[in-house]
């Protein structure tokens, strides 16, 4: 092709001056169009060798799940070296996914139909009372007059109450809670005995056993070998049944392994281990001849979790003469992708690199960015370089 002022030539175009036949290529831009030009002799053979990301396109906003925390990466220029961390979890918590029937309070229940073993935990029961403690004995209630327990659950459970003596100011003694009545009562809440009689007053007691659902587990044992999302089956030593939960796990960095040392190192490149869900975990690296060989935790951190789309990344600086280019994104009220921004173009990109972006909710399979190039470098074959326009 004729080389031409004002076209926008990529880096493996070859253009040929009309008069010299001589092969060119383009050594500056302007706007993304030819500016000036260099004339070589002989072949041609232009090799990509250093870059800087020019722009960033978000190229599918997503569907859900994205929020202004959302994690930005793009990847760092050859030559950089690459890891990849291990989360050691532990089991915190348990969330309740179906209450199940037939569980007592108190009882220790096994975390079962997992991957993991050992785990346990205690439970706490909502739904209908069966027992409560007077606390307050209040005056003017009669012997067997029915009553509301109100101030908890439904506030609809009813009881029986009795008392010392039948005057009109008789104090309650104690109330049968009349089993099945209301709903939503966990034991330690304080009720008031609402009585049939205008003239009762005052009396409280607090819930001492319930009949019902399983409300929340307390972690007595985390076992070991759980996920974070796992889904288990609440096993029951008493008559408990079809309680489930869904496993609440996090933990430190336990180990990060190098999966490419990179080249062209001669001092120690700084760490980052970025997560969406854990902090505070700090490392170092080691070289030998050039290359990372290993890197040293020096704080494994806390709250970190080891699933698809949220386990953390660990972000190693390029060598020496290169950078990493940064960038931040944009998330609508939707939960969408809408922007992507270049904080920092970096260099030494030979080839459009890979930008990753990762949310707390682990939907990021659909969300797409892509970058471009400016400012490619060539090698000509015969030691001279050049410079070419946007890719």
């Amino acid at each position: 092709m004729t080389l031409q002022a004002g076209k926008m030539y990529r880096p493996y175009d070859v253009a040929f001056d009309v008069e010299t036949h001589n092969a060119a290529f383009v050594v500056e831009q302007f706007n993304h169009r030819v500016s000036r030009w260099n004339f070589l002799p002989g072949s041609f053979d232009f090799k990509l060798a250093n870059g800087n990301v020019d722009t960033l396109t978000v190229d599918n906003q997503g569907t859900s799940g994205y929020d202004t925390a959302a994690l930005f990466i793009i990847d760092g220029p050859p030559g950089t070296a690459t890891a990849l961390a291990t989360v050691d979890e532990i089991v915190s918590g348990v969330t309740v996914n179906a209450a199940g029937t037939g569980y007592e309070e108190g009882e220790i229940v096994t975390l079962d139909d997992g991957a993991g073993s050992g785990g346990k935990a205690e439970v706490s029961l909502v739904g209908n009372p069966n027992a409560a403690n007077v606390g307050t004995p209040g005056t003017g209630y009669e012997e067997g007059e029915p009553a509301t327990l109100t101030g908890a659950g439904d506030g609809s459970a009813t009881a029986i109450v009795s008392t010392v003596g039948a005057s009109a100011s008789a104090p309650i003694t104690t109330i049968a809670v009349n089993i099945g009545t209301g709903t939503g009562y966990a034991i330690g809440n304080v009720v008031t005995i609402v009585g049939g009689n205008s003239a009762a007053n005052d009396a409280q007691a607090t819930i001492a056993g319930i009949e019902g659902n399983i409300a929340t587990l307390t972690v007595t044992d985390a076992g070991s070998g759980y996920d974070n999302g796992e889904g288990v089956t609440l096993t029951s030593d008493s008559s408990g049944i079809n309680g489930t939960g869904i496993i609440v796990a996090s933990g430190n960095i336990s180990n990060i392994a190098i999966t490419d040392g990179g080249t062209g190192y001669t001092f120690a490149p700084s760490i980052e281990i970025a997560s969406v869900e854990g902090v505070d975990a700090t490392a170092t690296a080691n070289i030998t001849d050039g290359s990372v060989t290993s890197i040293t935790i020096t704080d494994s951190g806390t709250g970190y979790i080891e699933e698809p789309q949220v386990t953390p990344l660990v972000v190693i600086d390029p060598p020496e003469g290169k950078s990493r280019a940064t960038g931040t994104v944009g998330v609508t009220g939707s939960t969408l992708v809408a922007t992507a921004v270049l904080t920092s173009m970096g260099n030494g990109y030979p080839a459009i690199p890979t930008v990753s972006i990762v949310s707390d909710s682990g939907n990021t399979a659909d969300a797409a960015i892509s970058a471009t190039l400016i400012a490619i470098w060539g090698n000509n074959g015969d030691g001279t370089t050049g410079q070419a326009g946007p890719v």
